[in-house]
C-alpha cells in the first residue's frame, strides 16, 4: 500500500492555490519518521514547517540553507515522488462557478480531486492509496465528498482509494511536514515563474529534485476544456472517441 501525506500553500498575489502530496510505502515513511525525529532533535526544533523556519533564520542565510537544506535531502532519499496541483483561484472562480457538483462546488475540492487523480496515474495500478491529510477546518467537507471522488474517479482507479482518508495533526506527523515543504517549494516556484522575479532561496534547495514530482497546472484553457466536459460530457467523450479513430486511421488513404 501507498501513503499520501497531503498538504496545501497559498499566495494572495498572485492568487495561487497549492495542494502537494508526497508519496511512499509503509516501509519507506517508517524509516523517514525516525530520521526526521532524530533531525529535530539535532537541531533543537520541536517540528517543521518551512515558511516559519524561512522566516526564523533570516538573519542567517548559511543556517537557513543549511537546516532547510538537510531536511529536504532526507525527503528526497526516502520519498518515492510528489505530487502537485496549480491553479489560480481568481481564474478558477470565473471559470468554474455555481455548480453544484460535489468535487468542484469550493476551490479546495476541485483541486483534491485533481490530485487524486494525478496520483493514481503516477503510481503502480497494483497498490491501493491511502490519502491522509493535515486536520483543519475542511476535514468534514472531505469526509462528506470523499464517496464522490471514488464515484468519479475512473473505474481503474475506485478499488485504490476507497479507504477512508486519514486526519492527523502536522505537529505530530513527519511525513506531514515534508508535504509542508513540498507545497511551500511548489507555491514560491510557480509565483517566480509567474512573475519572472527570482526567488531569493538558494538554487539547490528549491530547483534540484532529488524524487521526481508530477505536476498539474490548471491554467485558464484546461479550466474552460473542464467546464465543457461539465455541461455535456458525453459529447465530450464522444469527440474524444472520434478524434482517437482519426488519428489511427489518418494514414489510411
Amino acid at each position: 500500500m501507498l501513503y499520501v501525506y497531503v498538504d496545501e500553500s497559498e499566495n494572495a498575489n498572485p492568487d495561487i492555490l497549492v495542494l502537494s502530496g508526497v508519496i511512499g510505502s509503509r516501509k519507506r515513511w517508517k524509516r523517514f519518521t525516525a530520521e526526521w525525529k532524530n533531525a529535530l532533535k539535532g537541531y533543537r526544533l520541536d517540528t517543521f514547517h518551512t515558511a516559519e523556519l524561512f522566516i526564523r533564520f533570516s538573519e542567517d542565510e548559511s543556517r537557513r540553507r543549511e537546516v532547510i537544506g538537510y531536511f529536504r535531502r532526507l525527503i528526497g532519499e526516502n520519498v518515492d515522488c510528489g505530487v502537485s496541483v496549480i491553479v489560480s483561484k481568481s481564474e478558477l472562480d470565473e471559470v468554474i462557478t455555481e455548480t453544484d457538483h460535489p468535487i468542484y462546488r469550493t476551490s479546495y475540492g476541485f483541486l483534491l480531486y485533481q490530485l487524486v487523480i494525478l496520483t493514481c496515474n503516477n503510481t503502480d495500478f497494483s497498490q491501493e492509496i491511502q490519502f491522509v491529510f493535515d486536520e483543519h477546518s475542511l476535514s468534514g467537507k472531505i469526509k462528506e465528498v470523499w464517496s464522490e471522488f471514488v464515484a468519479q474517479s475512473p473505474i481503474v482507479h475506485q478499488q485504490r482509494i476507497r479507504r477512508e482518508p486519514i486526519f492527523l495533526s502536522d505537529a505530530n506527523c513527519e511525513p506531514l511536514q515534508a508535504a509542508d515543504f513540498l507545497a511551500w517549494r511548489e507555491r514560491r516556484l510557480m509565483v517566480e515563474r509567474i512573475t519572472a522575479k527570482p526567488d531569493p532561496m538558494p538554487y539547490d534547495i528549491m530547483k534540484t529534485e532529488r524524487f521526481p514530482v508530477f505536476r498539474q497546472w490548471c491554467h485558464r484553457e484546461y479550466l474552460h476544456d473542464l467546464r465543457r466536459t461539465m455541461e455535456n460530457p458525453d459529447a465530450v467523450r464522444m469527440e474524444i472517441v472520434v478524434n482517437m479513430i482519426k488519428e489511427k486511421f489518418k494514414f489510411i488513404k
